[in-house]
């Protein structure tokens, strides 16, 4: 028996061998495509299969017809076919709630979807004191790393941006997103204010429109529904309360679609010429920098836009000094941030063709507090 279990392991061993050998060639992306291939998990799937056309003999009939559907499809027609959907949220503390709890509109938005229409997955990127080109970062360097597309995004930025800088920025997400999926919808929440529209919100309703979105107007929808801002926390946020509102208005929104047959809008319209300045993003990790010390990164980059993005610590967090060509350009303390879990401090938007760009901590600790730097524009 010993001798048999002997033979039947070095058989094992020299079988694992050979099968390495043949498969040597399927690395983790091809294991990955198969995994999802049979999980029917197209939307992952799919974009792999963008990268490697030669799976193709590996569908079914079956299989094709649906990659085909996923890859075709509108958010509307998805919901008709009863297909996946994934679904995006953006903006600040009137959608973040989903993050510590199922309390809040978004997540029992989800909660609905999957009920009353299809299955739905999502992120939600909305964030406390975020801004426009925070939603344009965050979108970006998800779909960097999860190879992610959406079917709709519902986006709600315009109650705290700089009327100087908001118009560029909202108008880059959105290209953004287009770019992405030229088929996703897009809702343009303006947030219901107590103070009255501020001048974000004209540009909100004409970008919205540029790019064929919904503009869910919720000062217009608290004002027909006789709704006042007792609903609110602050003018602003919604308690919860506020949160049945925008969970109505935006589940009213789907069914006036759906049933006016809605089809989403393709055209990716460029409102500003400094919007193409968003596009070609590419996000450099420290870790693919050029490491001088334990604290200092450097590294090489074309492009016009450059954002910082980094962990807001407490705790450890130091001032950070930013140089550009050798000028220091920005000093920014990551004990602070504008939201409350990632943060992002806008380097130039005025870039030239190659730039040198240099980043200090300080501290080793604080050198953990870097993730990275975000590129718009780059060639």
């Amino acid at each position: 028996m010993r001798i048999i279990a002997l033979i039947s392991t070095v058989f094992a061993v020299i079988l694992a061998a050979v099968l390495y050998i043949l498969v040597g060639k399927y690395n983790e992306k091809e294991l990955m495509k198969m995994v999802a291939l049979h999980k029917l998990d197209i939307q992952v799937y799919e974009d792999m299969r963008n990268q490697d056309d030669g799976m193709d003999e590996l569908l079914s009939d079956s299989e094709r017809e649906l990659q085909e559907k996923m890859k075709t499809y509108d958010f509307y027609q998805k919901i008709e076919e009863k297909l996946t959907t994934n679904i995006a949220f953006f903006g600040t503390e009137t959608v973040r709630k989903m993050k510590n709890d199922n309390t809040g509109w978004v997540a029992q938005f989800f909660d609905t979807m999957k009920k009353n229409y299809t299955n739905a997955h999502g992120i939600n990127s909305g964030s406390r004191g975020s801004s426009a080109l925070y939603g344009y970062v965050a979108l970006n360097i998800r779909a960097l790393q999860s190879f992610e597309y959406f079917d709709l995004a519902v986006v709600c930025y315009g109650a705290h941006d700089d009327p100087e800088t908001f118009t560029t920025y909202y108008d880059g997400l959105l290209r953004s997103i287009k770019n992405q999926n030229e088929k996703c919808e897009i809702y343009c929440i303006i947030e219901a204010n107590k103070e009255g529209y501020n001048e974000n919100a004209e540009a909100v309703r004409q970008i919205c429109a540029l790019y064929g979105g919904i503009c869910i107007d919720m000062n217009e929808y608290f004002k027909e529904n006789g709704i006042d801002f007792d609903a609110t926390l602050n003018g602003i946020e919604p308690n919860s309360y506020g949160d049945k509102e925008y969970l109505s208005a935006i589940l009213e929104t789907i069914d006036s679609s759906l049933e006016s047959g809605r089809r989403v809008s393709t055209d990716k319209r460029v409102n500003f010429s400094s919007t193409r300045d968003f596009d070609n993003f590419k996000y450099l990790g420290t870790a693919k920098m050029k490491k001088v010390s334990d604290t200092v990164y450097e590294f090489s980059s074309s492009g016009k836009i450059a954002v910082l993005v980094y962990k807001i610590d407490p705790k450890n967090g130091e001032n950070t000094k930013i140089y550009v060509n050798g000028k220091r350009v920005l000093n920014v303390n990551t004990k602070y941030g504008s939201s409350d879990e990632l943060g992002i401090a806008l380097i130039s938007t005025s870039l030239g063709n190659m730039n040198r760009i240099r980043i200090e901590t300080g501290t080793d600790d604080n050198a953990m507090n870097i993730y990275g730097i975000a590129i718009g524009g780059s060639k």
